[in-house]
């Protein structure tokens, strides 16, 4: 079991070292993309790898932010 100690280290050490993202997908509407999903082991990887990609694009385009609520 952890200590009161330990737990609070560890929630600082996530809150400032890590980040959590989450997405919803629709079957229906995302149909591509969830299959790609459920095809593939590791979904971590593959997300970061497409991001890397595009990255490393030269016409890549200003990321737009879209805040829905």
């Amino acid at each position: 079991m952890s200590t009161d100690a330990q737990k609070k280290a560890s929630a600082k050490y996530m809150k400032n070292a890590r980040m959590v993202i989450s997405v919803n997908l629709s079957r229906e509407n995302d149909a591509d993309l969830v299959e790609i999903m459920e095809k593939t082991d590791n979904r971590q990887a593959l997300i970061k790898e497409a991001l890397r990609a595009y990255l490393k694009k030269p016409e890549k385009q200003e990321v737009k932010r879209i805040t829905r609520f």
